[in-house]
């Protein structure tokens, strides 16, 4: 099965580590990178998206919001939401949206964490 993954972080490094570990995660993916939220929310539009791996801090838009844009056009997406912020807020936020809260750096078993937790693998 083809799962579509939508990154968005803009910092090319992080998408790119994210990505690999992706691939190595799931060979079959196909991955979409977006490094700005308004960027993702076209992404978005334009594919039918299993699985949304943002950053809160982007440019246009919060993580958040992109998510909650996600949701309303895709409710059957996994969203979850991977950055340095650790304000308790945002997780709060986050947790109260229903979107799947973790901390960076971005490591291979953050990547399989998220993975489990939208059961993919």
């Amino acid at each position: 099965m083809t799962v579509r993954v939508l990154i968005l972080d803009d910092s090319k490094i992080c998408r790119i580590f994210l990505a690999n570990y992706l691939q190595d995660l799931l060979p079959k993916a196909q991955i979409i990178q977006a490094e700005s939220g308004d960027d993702a929310v076209a992404q978005a539009a334009k594919n039918d998206i299993q699985l949304a791996i943002l950053d809160y801090n982007v440019p246009d838009l919060t993580g958040l919001l992109v998510a909650n844009k996600i949701r309303q056009s895709q409710p059957g997406c996994e969203l979850a939401l991977l950055t340095a912020n650790l304000m308790r807020s945002v997780e709060e936020q986050a947790e109260e949206s229903g979107v799947r809260y973790y901390r960076k750096p971005i490591t291979a078993d953050v990547t399989r964490q998220i993975l489990q937790d939208s059961h993919f693998i």
